[in-house]
């Protein structure tokens, strides 16, 4: 059976590793230290197993139906695995073999993946359009952005809390964005494209 439980990062205490222990290779999505034994030995040496971040100086700019920062829709998912180091994440919401999902580790974002080809891409950490981040904005700045008001507006109730607020999903369909707001502020968004528009 898969462990989806995240463990306490060993320097700064977060809750962003697969697992427990130190030296599995990883970079907190927060603190950005590197977990391997050079790095824990010598924190100011400039080498070890993570020596470059390809994920440190990407701008995850939001163009919409064509990207997410260097990803592209529809693109083959082989172009991003080595260059991003992405890492495949077991799903077991998959309907078939053919939908993957990977995530951009230190990044906050999941890439979802049909037939081999990126479908859409999911943030909760930056996700820039017209020079504002999303993460964090009110559903007022978002209608500024996009330009209007949601095609579709749902709360959903997935707290077992009474007292927590609904999470709020946005859609902008012409778009292809879900905004995914909670306590009044955007928590994720999920971009994808027209399909039919990139055949």
């Amino acid at each position: 059976m898969t462990d989806y439980k995240r463990y306490p990062y060993h320097c700064c205490g977060y809750l962003t590793m697969w697992h427990p222990g130190a030296c599995c290779f990883d970079i907190c999505a927060i603190c950005r230290c590197e977990d391997d034994n050079v790095q824990l030995g010598d924190p100011d040496f400039t080498g070890g197993a993570n020596e470059v971040d390809p994920v440190a100086d990407i701008k995850w700019d939001w163009v919409p139906n064509e990207r997410v920062g260097p990803i592209s829709f529809g693109a083959p998912i082989n172009e991003y695995i080595a260059d991003l180091s992405l890492r495949e994440i077991p799903d077991k919401e998959a309907a078939d073999d053919l939908q993957k999902h990977y995530e951009v580790p230190g990044a906050g974002v999941d890439v979802y993946v049909v037939d081999n080809r990126v479908d859409w891409v999911r943030s909760e950490e930056v996700v820039e359009f017209r020079g504002k981040n999303l993460i964090g904005a009110t559903e007022k700045d978002v209608e500024a952005l996009f330009g209007g008001k949601a095609d579709e507006r749902e709360e959903f109730d997935l707290s077992e809390d009474d007292d927590e607020p609904p999470y709020v999903a946005l859609d902008y369909s012409a778009l292809n964005v879900q905004v995914w707001m909670f306590k009044g502020r955007v928590e994720s968004v999920s971009c994808s494209h027209d399909e039919k528009a990139s055949d």
